[in-house]
């Protein structure tokens, strides 16, 4: 070998070298992270069921007090540690008979292959295209929340 093929071949084998050391150091890595992961994740699964269930109580209480959560016309309210705000709007009426009449029209772009009703696509037909197989657009109110500022409770 000349000296230069000797050199070359020297830090190929440094090369070979790192490369094993590397992964030796990443498989290692990693199963650190599975320990950690493995340790933490019962009490994560565990807190987002409780924020899970608490978002559901939230949203059916301001359902139900609606009337004295907002009044008439609110659709905001601020409280200590958030805002509850109510949110209004139109969606398309699951009406019966919606499948029948997209197919005598022949709008197969609004039926699935499983030949139901393409909600999403009605959703984008005009009023008189949905009045025309029998539905309408109905107001459907919705509720969501903001906490304020990130504090820790």
């Amino acid at each position: 070998m000349t000296d230069i093929q000797r050199e070359i071949d020297a830090k190929l084998e440094l090369i070979a070298i790192y490369r094993y050391q590397l992964a030796e150091l990443e498989a290692a890595y990693e199963a650190d992270l599975e320990r950690v992961r493995q340790r933490h994740e019962p009490r994560i699964k565990n807190q987002k069921s409780l924020i899970q269930t608490v978002e559901k109580e939230l949203l059916k209480a301001a359902r139900k007090h609606k009337a004295e959560l907002f009044g008439e016309d609110g659709d905001l309210v601020e409280l200590p540690h958030g805002r509850i705000l109510r949110h209004l709007k139109r969606v398309v009426h699951r009406a019966r008979g919606v499948l029948e009449a997209l197919k005598k029209l022949g709008r197969k772009d609004a039926i699935k292959v499983a030949e139901s009703v393409n909600w999403d696509a009605l959703s984008k037909w005009s009023d008189d295209e949905l009045r025309e197989i029998g539905t309408y657009r109905k107001e459907k109110e919705e509720f969501s929340y903001e906490i304020s500022g990130g504090k820790r409770i």
